[in-house]
């Protein structure tokens, strides 16, 4: 399969929230043309601008402040990428359509009371967003020999977890942001004090969904609740974004402290998200711990990557503000543009070694890292001048 049919293809399923426009549009596709960006950077040499969409020709790592459209993968992934990705394409997009129509029925009605309460909830969890973390629920789930319906509400309950982190992340006392997922954010539709209570409500949905699901029996139902707190609270993203709030503002903070920073903030969910999937399929000892590998990677991968996206994306194709990290340090700062793009396709690397652990199961978990870092490099189409 040539790559243009590739990206055609991947298009129908990585769209930028709120805008149906493709991350992978087709070649000669200018619907991000519009897009014009500021390097936000300290360092800024000057004004950058987009690059004109590219068919897929296979990864090469950066030249001096560029970043290429993303392909085959690096060496780590390109065999795994040379077979199957169709029906890894063509399943994902099934898996989130089930996510999403089930999101909605575990969520109360906009017009019952409190009326603001209930659609400020839908109006953050509904909105459409790419859906990694409950994805990786139940690729991992299916990857280990379980069902997606069967993990189904655990996936559902990471998303309702990752969600009310973003409503909180948004807020003018975090980030300040005025968009999310292509609409706007839920504190300028609904006010700062409904957001803060939308997001609390949220997470104590995500536990009740685990509480109350059929398809699961109660000892691993409360296993699934111990390791989503665990991942929530002061081991995990709560901790990563207490240091983000104080120290990612103090100067001379290292490479392994912003590391540690966003493996809680960030890959603590990718972890949770990939270990309830595996537990789900009722995985071992040994496949658990790969897969923890795995997620941990691939959520630092991420970071690095939303790091760029921040700091040299459009914000049309992210569907939310970007600049939002200007004032703090990020992997960006400490590594380079060149150098923070190299360390995500190290992490990516790694990840997918970590998957190859659990043998030819692994080969979904693997390729799947491959499309998101493929799906969030493609948001990277900007050039200096």
């Amino acid at each position: 399969m040539d790559a243009t049919a590739r990206s055609m293809r991947l298009a129908d399923f990585w769209h930028v929230p709120g805008n149906n426009l493709p991350i992978f549009p087709a070649p000669n596709n200018n619907t991000l043309a519009a897009c014009r960006f500021e390097d936000r950077s300290p360092r800024a040499a000057g004004p950058v601008r987009l690059l004109n969409p590219e068919p897929l020709p296979g990864r090469t790592r950066p030249a001096e402040g560029r970043i290429r459209m993303a392909g085959a993968g690096n060496h780590a992934t390109k065999a795994i990428m040379s077979h199957g990705d169709v029906q890894l394409e063509s399943r994902l997009v099934e898996l989130r359509g089930l996510v999403d129509v089930r999101l909605a029925e575990l969520l109360p009605g906009e017009d019952r009371p409190p009326r603001d309460l209930h659609r400020a909830m839908r109006h953050s969890l509904l909105a459409p967003g790419k859906r990694y973390r409950p994805l990786m629920v139940l690729v991992a789930a299916e990857a280990l020999g379980g069902s997606a319906a069967r993990a189904l509400d655990a996936a559902c309950a990471v998303e309702m977890v990752h969600t009310a982190s973003l409503v909180l992340d948004d807020l003018p006392f975090m980030d300040d942001a005025e968009r999310r997922r292509g609409q706007p954010a839920c504190h300028h539709v609904f006010g700062q004090d409904i957001a803060s209570l939308a997001a609390i409500a949220l997470l104590n949905r995500a536990y009740a969904v685990l509480a109350d699901s059929r398809e699961l029996e109660e000892p691993l139902r409360v296993e699934l609740i111990r390791l989503l707190s665990r991942m929530i609270g002061d081991d995990g993203i709560v901790a990563g974004q207490a240091r983000d709030l104080r120290h990612a503002y103090e100067p001379g903070i290292s490479v392994e402290e912003l590391e540690r920073m966003a493996r809680e903030k960030t890959g603590a969910l990718f972890v949770a998200a990939a270990e309830a999937g595996a537990r789900v399929a009722g995985a071992s000892p040994q496949q658990l711990e790969a897969v923890r590998s795995f997620a941990s990677n691939l959520g630092l991968c991420f970071q690095v990557l939303d790091d760029l996206v921040d700091r040299h994306g459009c914000k049309l194709a992210a569907g939310k503000d970007v600049g939002q990290d200007a004032h703090k340090a990020t992997f960006v700062d400490l590594l380079g543009y060149d150098g923070a793009y190299a360390r995500a396709e190290d992490l990516s690397a790694v990840a997918v070694a970590h998957a190859r652990e659990l043998g030819p199961a692994g080969e979904s978990l693997a390729a799947l890292a491959q499309l998101l870092l493929d799906a969030a490099t493609a948001r990277l189409q900007v050039e200096r001048r």
